[in-house]
């Protein structure tokens, strides 16, 4: 992967974590990566983050790698896709039963 394309994804991951700080507080930062060791590109409660923005993004393989992530992960984070095309409005990608539980959690809160 070239620098340009580096820099591309760390712009992506920074503008990720600040709109979600305006949620959750600082308790959101970019994660730390080096080789090796799997870190969620975005540190988030709840949510176990992957960010990707390419030219087209690879949805099915990348959530792939989200949800190999967050299951070897011992936090039981739910596994999250944001990912842009460019020149495209970004998508968020998650597992059905997740986003079900997610939306029941949400009603019952709501419904009181």
């Amino acid at each position: 992967m070239g620098k340009l394309s580096r820099d591309k994804g760390v712009r992506w991951e920074l503008e990720i974590a600040k709109r979600l700080r305006t949620i959750f507080g600082d308790s959101v930062k970019r994660g730390f990566q080096w080789r090796g060791a799997e870190q969620p590109d975005v540190e988030c409660p709840a949510f176990w983050i992957e960010a990707k923005h390419h030219r087209r993004v690879n949805i099915r393989k990348s959530f792939e790698q989200a949800l190999g992530d967050a299951t070897a992960d011992e936090s039981k984070r739910t596994p999250v896709l944001v990912c842009k095309d460019d020149n495209k409005r970004p998508l968020v990608v998650m597992d059905f039963e997740d986003w079900l539980e997610l939306i029941r959690s949400w009603y019952e809160l709501s419904s009181g």
